[in-house]
């Protein structure tokens, strides 16, 4: 004997009250009674009667929607405790603290190193800079040698300057990806 509910003892009877099933036939009968609802508004109304009525309507419905909102508003805002200074962030207690020794030895350890990087990422530009200039000059050689030679020969010259040249520029160019640093 399959049972759908729970055995009461001595009866004959399964309980069939289900949570589920209850809440169920509750939804159903909650559906078919805003269908009947709005079926009775649907007589009710006539389409010259609400016209007529339209700005009533318009006007107590808005400003019962603003009113409405202008109290949710207000009792939101009067729930919330006011902070001491309101203009500055709100902070925690133990950022207020001030730093212990291990916390200073650490700031003074993330300074230097940053200056050690700053100071590497300046030379890294320096170096980019000047190598950047001795690449324009040797260029602008190249191309007055390059100027000055046959069409059908180039000199050996003018093939050095060209290896030197793309030597050069490949160096920038992989100094150029290099920032040392975190920040």
């Amino acid at each position: 004997m399959a049972s759908a509910g729970r055995k009461v003892p001595g009866s004959r009877h399964q309980a069939s009250h289900s949570p589920s099933s209850s809440a169920e036939s509750v939804t159903g009968i909650a559906e078919l009674g805003v269908v009947f609802l709005l079926f009775l508004i649907g007589l009710e109304l006539s389409l010259p009667r609400l016209s007529a009525m339209r700005r009533l309507v318009i006007g107590l419905g808005g400003s019962q929607v603003i009113l409405t909102s202008a109290l949710i508003a207000g009792a939101a805002l009067s729930g919330q405790q006011p902070t001491k200074d309101p203009n500055g962030p709100y902070l925690l207690p133990q950022a207020n603290r001030l730093p212990d020794i291990n916390d200073q030895m650490k700031m003074r350890e993330r300074q230097e190193k940053q200056q050690s990087f700053d100071a590497a990422n300046a030379e890294r530009k320096k170096q980019l800079s000047d190598e950047s200039a001795q690449l324009l000059t040797l260029a602008m050689s190249l191309k007055a040698e390059v100027d000055k030679t046959n069409k059908d020969m180039l000199s050996l010259n003018v093939i050095r300057k060209a290896d030197e040249i793309e030597r050069l520029a490949h160096n920038v160019k992989e100094k150029m990806k290099l920032t040392v640093g975190g920040t």
